[in-house]
């Protein structure tokens, strides 16, 4: 009876401190790209189409900007991608070789469309 508790202190032990620490450190490889869409004049652009391509693998993400104008790509993991805007009477804008390198949130300068 001992031993059956001794082992089961030991599971117990292995799952409450290892397994929330290899949880933890799956997270590593992921960050946060955000951006702001603007026209020329520096007026934000509001429900702009935003889609984020994962250059390396080719995953694509797409989201829209909010009433100030500023796109979220949360959990976006270690890699090269580029960013698409588009919205009606704009000319779509793309930026390419954006390299997510960390953990951390990653903003992108303001896009500017062409009316």
């Amino acid at each position: 009876m001992m031993v059956r508790r001794n082992w089961l202190f030991a599971l117990l032990a292995f799952v409450l401190f290892f397994v929330p620490a290899q949880m933890m450190f799956g997270q590593l490889d992921q960050g946060t790209i955000t951006g702001l869409v603007q026209d020329p004049s520096g007026a934000v652009i509001s429900n702009a189409a935003v889609t984020l391509t994962n250059t390396d693998e080719g995953f694509i993400f797409k989201t829209k900007t909010d009433g100030s104008g500023i796109y979220t790509f949360p959990s976006v993991k270690i890699g090269s991608y580029q960013v698409t805007a588009s919205s009606p009477n704009f000319q779509t804008t793309t930026q390419t070789n954006l390299q997510r390198r960390s953990n951390h949130e990653h903003s992108r300068p303001a896009k500017r469309f062409a009316g």
